[in-house]
């Protein structure tokens, strides 16, 4: 899966918290320990030249959140990350195959309804604070169970009965939540 495209799954819905932690490096400003190193590498591989704080948040969690979930031997033989601990230059790492639950785990852990939605807020410029709420409950309230299945479908790519009613259910339950903003604004 692409830096791109995880990045735009990671901003389209699915997740956004602060950025969390401290900088463990030493005066030359490099991280020390290789859990350190790995997260500041997966936050660069994953944000790329991405500016916006929303995405700077996702990749840095994101990366905090696989880190923790895979660890670092798993990243790097994995092919995500190379062995010094950098993004790999020839080729878009995947976080798919054996690593799409622990990078599923992370979208859950990461996600945060209220600033997803802030990122799309513009479309919805007549949209009430209360119907905001609403929607932002409702979407919050989408069982992991629902979207954990969903998400796990979507970055392996399955295509069996199983995975096509995981997607099928979420959309459902998304579309309920939908309903309450009404039609986006195109222009």
């Amino acid at each position: 899966m692409s830096r791109k495209v995880l990045v735009s799954l990671a901003c389209a819905g699915l997740l956004v918290l602060p950025l969390a932690g401290c900088s463990d490096s030493g005066g030359d400003g490099k991280p020390k320990d290789p859990e350190t190193k790995a997260r500041a590498a997966l936050t660069s591989l994953l944000t790329g030249s991405a500016t916006a704080p929303e995405q700077t948040r996702v990749g840095a969690c994101l990366a905090d959140e696989i880190v923790a979930g895979a660890g670092v031997d798993r990243l790097v033989e994995a092919g995500v990350l190379t062995k010094e601990l950098t993004a790999p230059e020839d080729a878009s790492p995947s976080l798919g195959g054996p690593l799409a639950e622990t990078y599923v785990d992370a979208l859950l852990a990461c996600r945060d309804v209220k600033a997803e939605f802030a990122a799309r807020k513009h479309l919805y410029p007549d949209l009430t604070a209360k119907a905001e709420q609403r929607y932002i409950d409702c979407a919050g309230d989408i069982d992991a169970e629902v979207l954990r299945p969903a998400l796990l479908a979507a970055i392996t790519g399955d295509q069996d009965e199983p995975s096509q009613s995981a997607r099928q259910t979420y959309v459902e339950a998304l579309k309920k939540c939908e309903r309450i903003l009404g039609e986006p604004t195109t222009s």
